[in-house]
C-alpha cells in the first residue's frame, strides 16, 4: 500500500515535471519570446500585416515584445503618434515587408536563422550538409540584396526569386541542384544590370537636354543684362549642368529649370515697366553716362553704362537710400569732372 502510494506520488511529480519541461522549451513559447531582433529607426514596413493594434505606451517596446512572443511574426513596426496626445500603432507582419525610409516609424525584424529550419529539409549528411546549410545562408542573403535593388530602382521583377523572405529563399536553394543555384542567380543579376542601364539611358538623355537648356538660358541672361540671379542654378559650364542632374532626386531638375524660366520672364519684363522709382533711377543713371562720355570725363565701372535692364535689376535688389546715394556720387563725380577735367578712375 505504502510502495504503491509511493510510486503514483513519484509519477505525478515525473509527469508535472515533463510538462513543465514541455511548456518551458516549447519553441511557441520560448523559441520566439528569445528571439533576437535587428532595429531600425525611422523606417516604415510596408505589408504583410495580419495583426494591428493601438499602443499608448509611447515606445516600440510593445510592439517588440508581441512580436517575439509570437512565431507567426517575422517583422513589426511602430507608428508614432500624429500628435502629442495622439495614441501610436503597432503592425505585426507575417512576413518581411518592403521598408522606405519614413520619419513616422519604428520597425524591427527577426534576425534569421536558417539554420532552425534544418529538421523540416530531413536528416542531416554530416560535413557536406552543414557546406550545403552555408551555402544557403550567403544565397538567401544576396537573393534580399537583389530584390531590394530590385525595389529601389522600380524594376517590376516578380516572382518565385524576387521577395524577401529570407526563409523561403533558404528552402528553395537547399532543393535546388548546383547548376540551377548558378543560373537563377546570374539571369537575377543581369536583370538588375539591364534595369538600371536603361533607367541611366533615360536619365542621361534627360540629362544632356537639362544641361543644354540650362547654358542656353543662362546666354538669354547674360545678354539681357540682368545680371546672376542665383549662382547656383545659373552658369554656362555645360558638365557642371550635366553632372548635377545626374546627382539631383527625381523631379529636381525640371523644378530647377522651371526657376530660371520664372526669372527670365521676370528680367525682360523690366523692359515694359517704364514707371517707378526704379525707372527714375535707370534713366538717371543713363543720362548721366551720355553726360561722361560727352565731357570726355572717362569714368567707367559697374555703374557707369546705358544698360536699362541691368540698372533696373540693381535698382530693385537695394533701398531708396542707397539708390538715391549712388544718384548723389554719381552727379558728385561728373562736377569734379567738369570743374577738373578728365578724371579717368573706375568707380566700383
Amino acid at each position: 500500500m505504502i510502495k504503491r502510494f509511493f510510486v503514483r506520488r513519484l509519477s505525478n511529480f515525473v509527469v508535472r515535471l515533463f510538462a513543465l519541461a514541455l511548456f518551458t522549451f516549447s519553441p511557441l513559447f520560448v523559441g520566439s519570446a528569445s528571439a533576437e531582433m535587428a532595429i531600425e529607426n525611422n523606417k516604415i514596413l510596408l505589408g504583410q500585416d495580419y495583426s494591428v493594434f493601438p499602443n499608448d505606451t509611447g515606445s516600440p517596446a510593445l510592439c517588440r515584445k508581441k512580436c517575439a512572443g509570437d512565431r507567426r511574426c517575422q517583422a513589426w513596426t511602430y507608428v508614432r503618434p500624429y500628435r502629442s496626445e495622439g495614441v501610436g500603432e503597432c503592425r505585426l507582419k507575417r512576413d518581411v515587408a518592403t521598408g522606405f525610409k519614413n520619419g513616422c516609424c519604428i520597425s524591427g525584424v527577426k534576425k534569421k536563422d536558417y539554420r532552425a529550419l534544418n529538421d523540416d529539409l530531413g536528416p542531416k549528411k554530416g560535413r557536406l550538409h552543414n557546406q550545403a546549410v552555408d551555402r544557403c545562408d550567403k544565397w538567401a542573403d544576396r537573393a534580399i540584396q537583389l530584390n531590394e535593388q530590385n525595389v529601389k530602382n522600380r524594376c517590376g521583377y516578380r516572382g518565385r526569386g524576387w521577395h524577401a523572405n529570407g526563409k523561403r529563399h533558404f528552402r528553395r536553394c537547399m532543393r535546388m541542384s548546383s547548376k540551377e543555384r548558378k543560373s537563377e542567380r546570374i539571369g537575377q543579376k543581369n536583370a538588375i544590370n539591364s534595369c538600371i542601364e536603361e533607367l541611366s539611358y533615360g536619365k542621361r538623355s534627360q540629362c544632356e537636354h537639362y544641361a543644354n537648356m540650362a547654358v542656353l538660358q543662362n546666354s538669354s541672361r547674360a545678354k539681357s543684362g540682368c545680371g546672376p540671379i542665383e549662382t547656383g542654378r545659373w552658369g554656362k559650364d555645360y558638365k557642371k549642368h550635366y553632372s548635377w542632374c545626374l546627382r539631383a532626386e527625381k523631379g529636381a531638375p525640371v523644378k530647377a529649370q522651371k526657376i530660371r524660366s520664372k526669372q527670365l520672364q521676370q528680367c525682360f519684363a523690366y523692359e515694359g515697366q517704364k514707371s517707378g522709382p526704379c525707372h527714375e533711377y535707370a534713366e538717371a543713371a543713363i543720362a548721366h553716362f551720355r553726360k561722361n562720355i560727352a565731357k570726355g570725363c572717362d569714368l567707367h565701372g559697374p555703374r557707369w553704362h546705358n544698360n536699362y535692364r541691368r540698372h533696373v535689376g540693381w535698382c530693385r535688389k537695394v533701398s531708396p537710400r542707397q539708390r538715391f546715394k549712388e544718384n548723389k556720387k554719381r552727379k558728385v563725380t561728373l562736377k569734379t569732372c567738369r570743374l577738373f577735367g578728365k578724371i579717368g578712375i573706375q568707380w566700383r
